[in-house]
């Protein structure tokens, strides 16, 4: 799901988050849009789960990470 501005809603909700499930389209958004947009945005601490292929002959892969809490 995509939204345009839609890092600053994503940012109001990154506190509830377990995972992230990365998909970048770099044919179609080219530099890319930041996910999370927001004024006081801490740094995630995240772990790299796995990597899934979607599309490999274009090299459109998932990046699977949790979302490590202190």
């Amino acid at each position: 799901m995509f939204y345009h501005w839609g890092g600053e809603t994503y940012y109001l909700f990154a506190s509830y988050l377990t995972n992230l499930y990365i998909t970048p389209h770099p044919h179609i958004f080219g530099k890319g849009v930041p996910l999370f947009n927001g004024e006081n945005m801490k740094e995630m601490k995240l772990q790299f789960d796995c990597l899934v292929p979607v599309n490999k002959p274009k090299g459109i892969f998932q990046y699977q990470y949790s979302v490590l809490r202190e």
